[in-house]
């Protein structure tokens, strides 16, 4: 392949186009041309294809016998030709990789598929928060997580000091990324609209209602997004808003509190609109709600809403807002 045709692989990679025959080539490429630059490539590449069947224990013996089957019997008829060919003057090594490209009719790139096996066969470590909880963890590299209510982060356990740091976020978290200073290791955050690219800092994302929100408290961030191939970079103190179905990237500096106060046990909210308030409550509690006049959703508060004390989050939204509210099950019903 050309680096023409290697550049537009890796272009259609970053914008999340490429089939899966085409992020076989890409990886048999890489493979075949080790270098650093290609560090971020192949971790990406990883990336598109983790959710990608791969084939049982069995099946992989199964194909790799059947691979040895086809690279002998084509040694054999080659050895046997009377007179020498192309092929039975090139180096034993290229006749091996010429074979093993006969073997791939099976279905499968064998090198990709042996890689595969090997990088997820590491665990999925899983952490969920449930409604009105918060958790702090310890990542492998030392990075320290603060998981909001209602949220869960997934990584594999097997991180060494060459690969890409990779979590995936449901819902909410604040990051204190571990610098990587010798080896610069990036730290990436991926969530169903972008992904977030650092080396070291403290930033908290929220994939709640259908959108993802960056705010960065230091350091800096970069964002990829998943549906179009520009980038955007964070400097401290912004917040970013992105969602697949608006398309649309807006980058904001915050007039309340930091969207990150709820690390203190309360979401502070200043001159929120009522149907703001009432959606974080719905992101910390899980309560639907409904609202007897309309009217008062466009109302603006300021409340503190407690993260783990529903008692006290129904007494403060009654008081600040003047306003009859009444639990039925899982909804609360304003009046």
């Amino acid at each position: 392949m050309s680096n023409t045709d290697i550049d537009k692989l890796i272009q259609k990679l970053y914008e999340g186009t490429c089939s899966r025959q085409e992020l076989e080539l890409l990886f048999d490429h890489i493979q075949a041309n080790p270098s650093e630059e290609y560090t971020e490539v192949m971790s990406l590449v990883w990336e598109r294809m983790k959710d990608l069947s791969l084939p049982s224990p069995e099946e992989s013996e199964r194909i790799y016998k059947s691979a040895l089957e086809k690279v002998k019997n084509y040694e054999q008829s080659s050895d046997q030709k009377p007179m020498p060919s192309p092929l039975a003057v090139v180096s034993k090594r290229k006749r091996w990789r010429l074979a093993l490209g006969v073997a791939a009719s099976v279905g499968l790139l064998l090198t990709l598929g042996v890689w595969l096996f090997y990088e997820l066969r590491a665990p999925l470590i899983t952490i969920q928060t449930a409604f009105a909880e918060q958790q702090t963890l310890t990542l492998p590299d030392s990075s320290v997580v603060e998981l909001n209510a209602n949220s869960s982060i997934s990584y594999r356990d097997n991180w060494t000091n060459k690969a890409h740091r990779v979590v995936w976020l449901t819902g909410e978290a604040f990051f204190h990324v571990t610098k990587k200073q010798k080896t610069g290791q990036k730290f990436c955050v991926l969530t169903d609209d972008l992904t977030v690219e650092v080396l070291g800092t403290s930033f908290n994302v929220n994939t709640h209602h259908a959108e993802t929100k960056v705010f960065l408290e230091e350091g800096k961030v970069k964002l990829n997004f998943d549906t179009f191939s520009e980038e955007m970079l964070m400097e401290p103190g912004e917040l970013v808003t992105y969602s697949q179905k608006t398309k649309k990237a807006q980058k904001l500096t915050p007039k309340s509190e930091e969207p990150s106060s709820w690390r203190d046990g309360f979401v502070f909210l200043e001159n929120a609109e009522f149907a703001d308030i009432l959606q974080k409550i719905n992101e910390i509690y899980g309560l639907t709600y409904k609202v007897v006049d309309q009217a008062h959703l466009t109302r603006k508060f300021t409340l503190a809403i407690p993260i783990d004390n529903y008692d006290t989050m129904l007494s403060a939204l009654q008081e600040i807002t003047g306003l009859t509210v009444k639990r039925t099950d899982t909804q609360l019903v304003i009046e």
